[in-house]
């Protein structure tokens, strides 16, 4: 599969891994440690930001960044108010692989 510019749209059995992957990710916002929480928002704010995650994870991720801008940790209230502060491109129908990121 080649890449343009814009990069390229997935198959199926990568969309498979991807949303497995995904799924992993949002668990880590129930660790224990406040420290994987709060880099689980860094990473996803860095996913939202490359524009690289699909429409139906954003409401997810929008209530985590609320649930947790209680949390008991300045870090993880900070990293979700990051994420929520991020813009997603909401009108876009798939996830896309950056140019970056093709091989």
């Amino acid at each position: 599969m080649g890449c343009s510019e814009k990069g390229v749209v997935v198959d199926e059995r990568s969309l498979r891994f991807q949303n497995r992957a995904l799924g992993i990710l949002m668990e880590r916002f129930l660790d224990v440690s406040p420290y994987t929480r709060a880099r689980t928002f860094g990473v996803w704010t860095m996913l939202v930001q490359s524009k690289v995650i699909p429409i139906d994870h954003y409401v997810p991720l929008a209530e985590a960044g609320y649930r947790h801008l209680s949390d008991k940790t300045p870090a993880v209230q900070k990293a979700a108010i990051t994420l929520l502060n991020s813009k997603p491109n909401t009108f876009r129908p798939r996830s896309r692989v950056p140019p970056q990121f093709c091989f």
